[in-house]
């Protein structure tokens, strides 16, 4: 009857139907001991003993394929879990360079609104000494220029009646020694108003040299000393506030 081998190697491991080997052994008889077809040394055909030889080659290269393509999936797996764990190592690293920098930066952002928030308060503890000196600057400077010149009252009351100049009459209030200069100069005075407009110098001991008050029906000007400084300091703190929101703005903007 025929003959057939099947041999499934693996030490144990189930072997898929496709890596199996089935060698087919063709139709033999027993032979009985010193009949024909017979080795001198052994009770087996020779033909069955060269059969069994291939058999065992085969199914060493069988197993020898088997194990080499094993190795190679293990290889191909260490492979991949190691590049798997450089890819989250280097994931990990990244995600914590991440939060460093995040870290860093906002560190970074408190120290310069520290440093802003100091120059802010230096710029606001300085801003008021800067408007009392510019003040006291501007007040010895209009002081000096009426001590120099005695026209200046001429020039304050020409500009107050120009701010004025819809009125038909002006009561301006002078300290005594500048009276004449208006009077004198009446026509210059009033060069801005009306040709009708009518003029009163009045004498005040209480004006400052150089300063004075215009009265009209229409409303009045304060032209003293004090007034004008008091409008200086005024235009300083306003081109400072200006400053300020300039400065503002261009830090928010720098964010």
């Amino acid at each position: 009857m025929p003959w057939s081998y099947r041999l499934i190697k693996g030490g144990g491991r189930l072997v898929p139907e496709s890596q199996e080997v089935e060698i087919a052994i063709r139709d033999s008889r027993v032979f009985a001991s010193g009949q024909p077809g017979m080795s001198e040394d052994s009770s087996w055909p020779r033909e069955w003993l060269l059969e069994r030889e291939e058999i065992i080659r085969a199914a060493r290269q069988e197993a020898g394929d088997i194990l080499n393509q094993a190795k190679a999936q293990v290889e191909a797996l260490k492979q991949q879990t190691l590049s798997q764990a450089r890819e989250e190592g280097f994931a990990a690293g990244l995600a914590a360079a991440r939060d460093e920098a995040g870290r860093i930066r906002q560190e970074a952002r408190e120290v310069l609104r520290q440093a802003r928030q100091e120059r802010e308060d230096i710029i606001r503890a300085c801003e008021t000494e800067v408007v009392q000196l510019a003040a006291e600057i501007a007040a010895k400077i209009l002081r000096r220029e009426v001590a120099r010149d005695s026209e200046t009252v001429l020039r304050i009351a020409r500009a107050a009646v120009h701010e004025l100049c819809r009125s038909q009459a002006f009561f301006i209030f002078a300290h005594p020694d500048d009276v004449e200069m208006l009077y004198s100069h009446r026509d210059a005075v009033l060069s801005e108003a009306d040709a009708r407009a009518e003029l009163r110098v009045i004498a005040d001991p209480e004006m400052p040299r150089g300063s004075c008050r215009v009265e009209t029906e229409n409303g009045f000007l304060d032209a003293t000393l004090d007034a004008q400084l008091a409008e200086i300091s005024r235009v300083i703190k306003e081109q400072a506030r200006q400053r300020y929101l300039a400065d503002k703005r261009e830090e928010a903007e720098s964010d």
